[in-house]
């Protein structure tokens, strides 16, 4: 007999503790850097890089803190039958309305679960956005917006994923064995509609989008005419973040007719015209290079497999028994919950393979950017360092958490890149 219970929570407390193991070398780094690093002693000031150290140290022990507050609400909802309790609920409120059959009770135990997460979730994030943004002098949210942007997304969650969630029920019980297939097309179908309505209908909710204009438009449309990027005042927007934070960013998004590339307006007050074009030049080498694209194929097979792993234990009773709950009959939401605490370690080596891809990719773009003249990353360290960003990374650490590289990493590649660029040029 397998027993996916202890194979479940040793893997669970093994990611953990490594992820912890993780933090400790990160923050011993950061404690033995005492003075600035090498590559950026003649950009920073000795105050920011006391501000930056500051930060970094703040944002690695509220890391580690709510990663242990996780680790043991997760042993207790075990330890403690939680999910078979609200289960079990489920099933009677269904039956109180006189719907007791396998959607309505699944539906009321997302709503439930959902519910537990959104309000567990509050006072963390109310204490990284109130005291630690706050501290540093990042927040700019007021409390009513943070009760708003609760409520909006706690009920786009339920509003959306009710019907999914029927939905993906309906197909499961009906498809028998092929379920990895058709639950696949399913969420290939919803991924491609969200890419359409998300900018479009989702996003609004949560921020003004203003198409860019004046001079730094005319710059970036012919920078876009250069590359072939279809730029118009559809696909270039500014972000109104500063209502929310002091965080600066950019990002592509999209595929096919949905194409935009955003500003955060914390972004486009900060940076110069010209470094704000070195900034687009990278995005446009996203674009130009199909890395949306690429990575969505990535996510297709990490899927593919996740849902064919289901397949072959959604109808295995030991899985739901050693959890607390009955059978697997009529049960398909909890499988589906029990099997992704089972699934994490595949799924953790699938988000280190993505982070690699993702990392490439990152380098690709800088290149392009070069390419195109943008012949240093002056514009990097300044965001960098406007951003209070971590000087030094442990690699392991590095490795295992992010999906760019380091700022060093960065800027160490553009400069190998500038070098050929002007060598070829002569």
């Amino acid at each position: 007999m397998v027993n996916y219970f202890i194979i479940s929570i040793s893997f669970f407390l093994l990611e953990h503790f490594y992820s912890f193991y993780l933090n400790f070398r990160q923050s011993k780094l950061l404690k033995n850097l005492t003075k600035i690093p090498e590559y950026c002693k003649d950009r920073i000031t000795q105050e920011d890089f006391k501000k930056s150290q500051e930060y970094s140290k703040a944002k690695l022990d509220y890391k580690t803190l709510t990663s242990t507050i996780q680790v043991l609400t997760t042993l207790l909802s075990f330890y403690y039958p939680v999910y078979p309790y609200f289960w079990n609920l489920s099933l009677e409120l269904a039956e109180k309305i006189g719907y007791s059959n396998e959607i309505i009770r699944s539906c009321f135990f997302f709503v439930f679960t959902v519910g537990v997460s959104v309000i567990t979730e509050i006072p963390f994030s109310y204490y990284y956005q109130f005291v630690l943004e706050e501290k540093f002098g990042y927040n700019r949210m007021t409390r009513g917006l943070f009760i708003k942007d609760k409520i909006i997304s706690t009920l786009l969650m339920i509003g959306f994923g009710l019907p999914i969630l029927s939905l993906a029920i309906y197909i499961i019980n009906w498809s028998g064995p092929q379920l990895w297939f058709y639950c696949w097309l399913l969420l290939v179908a919803i991924t491609l509609l969200s890419i359409t309505i998300y900018p479009t209908f989702i996003q609004p909710l949560f921020n003004k989008f203003t198409p860019v204009d004046g001079e730094l438009a005319e710059s970036i449309f012919a920078l876009a005419k250069r590359v072939g990027f279809p730029a118009s005042k559809d696909t270039i927007f500014v972000v109104d973040n500063s209502k929310r934070d002091g965080h600066m960013n950019a990002y592509f998004y999209g595929l096919f007719g949905t194409k935009r590339i955003v500003l955060y307006d914390t972004l486009v007050n900060e940076l110069e015209k010209e470094e704000l074009l070195a900034v687009m030049g990278h995005e446009f080498g996203h674009y130009k290079m199909s890395h949306t694209l690429k990575q969505m194929l990535l996510v297709q097979v990490h899927l593919v497999t996740l849902l064919y792993a289901f397949s072959l234990l959604i109808n295995d009773d030991q899985l739901y028994q050693q959890f607390g709950f009955v059978s697997s009959k009529d049960s398909v939401l909890v499988g589906l919950t029990l099997f992704m605490f089972l699934y994490s370690p595949i799924d953790r080596i699938f988000s280190l393979l993505i982070n690699i891809f993702s990392r490439k990719y990152e380098f690709q773009a800088d290149d392009f950017a070069v390419e195109l003249g943008f012949l240093n990353s002056n514009h990097l360290f300044k965001l960098h360092f406007k951003e209070l960003g971590c000087l030094v990374y442990d690699p392991l650490y590095s490795a295992y958490h992010h999906s760019h590289p380091t700022l060093v990493e960065r800027s160490n590649n553009i400069d190998k890149k500038v070098a050929l660029y002007k060598l070829k040029n002569k």
